[in-house]
């Protein structure tokens, strides 16, 4: 499959200016700043000289060197035709060389239920290229020598703590986020221990890594060693650069706000101008309003289509071990999928193909249960679907969550210096996020050809699982996810 990833990279500007502050003594034409002092000490003893110090405060210096001189370089954001919904953003380099100073008080080193499937017969020869006849036993295929083995030892080495990495290796199919990596791991780890009768969850590790870069990009220190220290990063330079480059990918199913009383302080509004213009973040400030509080709210509303040829139906069903009919669920027919099983830690991944390039994938155990570890480097590789099932019924996902993210991080928001945009203030997050998966029917025909090596008579995801979307135009981003757990 064709994707289409062109980048114009300049060398990354280096965001940890190094700040210093000159006391100015004497008059603006004086060439040596001692001038001043001098003529008053030359000068006749009778005669009593006043030094007339002019002095620039940091609100002075602040508006003097950081809305002025400042070069964007934009060039046509190239979308991918094909790619039907996620534009893959042509990242830019900004040119933004300010000239701050320190302040003396602040230390610086650097439609869910109208699901209905289209009544259309398609020969499946029309599909795919070749297809096996079934075997006497399907799960003897699904289980045995025959099936893919796959192991989570692939290292992460190209991580953000990685020393060695470079600009250019963002765009790379080799390159993971270590800060989404460690949010999906946190994540699930959460879920899969909250103390709850039933749990259908839904997240997205892509969007809560965007708030978290963006809240790099906007603070100073003390704050950004914090941040820094806290996501285990060490290039604060790499990280938004990533953040930049799949900012188009963001815009398309999220938006980020932040509301910000100033005070009477001054805010960089060419800063907050690039923001959105080139971060797609969004600030409201209000004037003359002296809470510390800075609101941050967090949307993801992503959306999955499911083909109308795998005439998708939604019954009602009981999850395996549970009485009650809480959840409904997805029955298709002839659907082509990519099934790997690991038979040391009995792991299953499966991956369906679903409309716009997306990939529906289900993590689980052969003991139907939820997996100890995910296998996270396997879960982003690409697969090619090689087995049909004839009939197979997932968990009907769409879900939406609103909650107080900022509760889980409590100790490390509630003094964050945002000293990028008003310098000087301390503020205190309230970070609000909603999540949100709608399944709808694609009514685009796959121009894909499988080459289909088996064929299984049921699959039925009634259990336990974790499940996750990303899409083949986009590496190594999982996009939106989720689990199901329950006693």
């Amino acid at each position: 499959m064709d994707k289409i990833r062109t980048t114009n990279r300049v060398p990354l500007e280096n965001f940890n200016l190094n700040r210093e502050m000159d006391l100015v003594i004497g008059s603006k034409s004086n060439s040596s700043p001692n001038s001043s002092l001098n003529s008053s000490l030359n000068s006749s003893p009778t005669k009593t000289n006043t030094i007339n110090s002019q002095y620039l405060n940091d609100r002075d210096m602040f508006n003097k060197f950081s809305n002025e001189n400042e070069q964007i370089d934009m060039t046509t954001v190239k979308h991918d035709e094909f790619n039907y919904g996620m534009p893959v953003f042509n990242g830019q380099i900004l040119n933004n060389k300010k000239s701050l100073i320190t302040s003396p008080y602040m230390m610086e080193n650097n439609k869910k239920d109208n699901f209905v499937s289209n009544n259309i017969t398609l020969d499946s020869n029309d599909m795919y290229e070749k297809v096996i006849s079934k075997s006497d036993n399907p799960y003897t295929n699904l289980y045995g020598s025959g099936s893919e083995e796959f192991n989570d030892n692939t290292l992460n080495s190209m991580a953000y703590n990685n020393n060695s990495l470079k600009t250019e290796d963002i765009k790379s199919n080799e390159y993971i986020c270590k800060v989404e990596k460690d949010i999906t791991e946190f994540e699930y780890e959460i879920n899969k221990n909250k103390d709850k009768d039933f749990l259908v969850d839904i997240n997205s590790p892509f969007a809560l890594g965007y708030l978290w870069k963006t809240l790099v990009l906007l603070s100073k220190n003390p704050t950004t060693d914090k941040l820094l220290k806290l996501l285990g990063i060490k290039n604060k330079d790499n990280l938004i650069s990533d953040m930049k480059y799949n900012a188009e990918v963001f815009d398309d199913s999220g938006s980020l706000e932040i509301v910000l009383p100033i005070g009477n302080q001054t805010i960089n509004t060419n800063f907050i101008s690039k923001l959105s213009s080139i971060y797609k973040v969004n600030v409201k400030t209000i004037p003359n309003n002296h809470d510390n509080k800075a609101q941050i709210f967090l949307n993801w509303l992503f959306k999955i289509e499911i083909p109308f040829y795998y005439q998708p139906i939604v019954k009602s069903n009981n999850l395996i071990g549970y009485d009650k009919n809480l959840i409904k669920f997805i029955e298709m027919t002839n659907v082509p999928v990519s099934l790997s099983i690991n038979h040391e830690t009995r792991n299953v991944i499966l991956e369906i193909p679903c409309g716009s390039n997306m990939i529906l994938g289900f993590v689980y155990n052969t003991y139907r249960q939820n997996v100890d570890v995910l296998p996270y480097r396997l879960m982003l590789d690409k697969k090619e679907p090689d087995v049909l099932v004839k009939k197979l019924i997932i968990p009907k996902i769409n879900r939406n969550k609103k909650s107080q993210y900022g509760k889980k991080f409590k100790n490390e928001i509630e003094s964050v210096h945002l000293g990028e945009m008003v310098y000087g203030m301390m503020y205190e997050l309230d970070i609000n996020i909603h999540m949100g998966l709608t399944i709808d029917v694609s009514k685009e025909i796959s121009k894909e050809k499988y080459e289909i090596k088996r064929n299984i008579d049921l699959i039925n995801i009634n259990h336990k699982c974790y499940y996750y979307i990303r899409n083949n135009n986009i590496d190594n981003k999982i996009l939106s996810n989720g689990m199901i757990n329950y006693r």
